[in-house]
């Protein structure tokens, strides 16, 4: 892990209020071998959504720019970890520096405005994208997420529902559908979930709960232009069981599709369609992130 101080990577942490109370954002970046981040200005978004709802200072998003471009510009990546065929994976921590950085320390979950951003970045070699030829087994999570409009959308640093649900996977799931108290489908446990529905996208409305993928945001924006339909809407189980087919998408593995819901599979007409539309989409994806370097695994 390297931090940012006095603009300047380096090795030493720094003391912040993240592992104290989660008071924080992360991104997930995917730096192709080109040392460039395709979908950076949708991080950047989602990011600057979530530092005014923290309420963290007005200048983060500016220190982040530098860091960022410093760290693209630098040899760290390479000596952290080596040149890989996919490019690197940079989580990218912003946290709420420690009380006692203060001038007039204050205890407990209290901060001043005067306690800056701190940054801190994990680097390991990206992996490959997963193949679309293969359909996943998905189940639903026995773990309700939470309603919180404040922290809905953005990627906070509490991931801990997400963590009770990643340990409850039955041994032959990839995925899981995370449910809200009323029972609609809010996404899975580290993906944006859609269903297919006569040949229409639909995803869930996260204005209570989920976070709003980068994936998500890219595939909003390019829809048109790859011929499909996306919009949002409130999906129930019984929607997604009745649904033409499902999908999911993330930054670091891209779109992929269903083929099992539990025990109950879709029928071969069903993936067929479903195959397609997300070849279609995870290679305009992997196009966006890579240019024609980057294939499948």
């Amino acid at each position: 892990m390297a931090s940012w101080q006095a603009d300047g990577w380096c090795q030493q942490p720094v003391m912040a209020r993240g592992a104290e109370f989660g008071d924080g954002l992360f991104e997930t970046l995917r730096i192709n071998a080109q040392g460039e981040i395709p979908l950076w200005s949708l991080h950047r978004q989602r990011l600057a959504e979530g530092l005014v709802k923290l309420n963290l200072p007005i200048d983060s998003l500016s220190i982040i720019d530098r860091a960022i471009n410093q760290l693209l510009s630098t040899q760290l990546m390479t000596v952290v970890a080596p040149q890989h065929t996919y490019g690197w994976q940079v989580k990218l921590l912003v946290e709420r520096a420690a009380n006692v950085t203060s001038q007039m320390p204050v205890r407990g979950y209290a901060y001043h405005t005067d306690q800056a951003v701190v940054l801190s970045v994990v680097i390991r070699p990206a992996p490959g994208f997963l193949p679309v030829e293969q359909g996943m087994t998905v189940g639903v999570s026995p773990v309700v997420l939470s309603q919180q409009p404040l922290l809905a959308g953005i990627k906070h640093l509490n991931r801990l529902e997400q963590v009770l649900a990643r340990q409850q996977f039955a041994e032959d799931w990839q995925e899981c559908l995370m449910l809200n108290p009323q029972g609609d489908v809010i996404e899975g446990c580290m993906s944006n979930l859609y269903i297919l529905e006569n040949q229409q996208l639909i995803t869930p409305l996260l204005d209570q709960a989920g976070v709003e993928g980068v994936a998500r945001r890219w595939l909003f924006e390019q829809a048109e232009s790859l011929g499909l339909s996306i919009t949002q809407g409130v999906i129930d189980l019984a929607r997604v069981r009745q649904a033409d087919g499902v999908l999911y998408s993330n930054t670091l593995n891209g779109f992929s599709w269903v083929e099992r819901l539990e025990k109950e599979h879709f029928s071969l007409s069903s993936c067929e369609k479903t195959q397609r539309v997300c070849a279609t989409i995870q290679t305009a994806f992997i196009q966006t992130l890579c240019g024609t370097l980057c294939k499948t695994s």
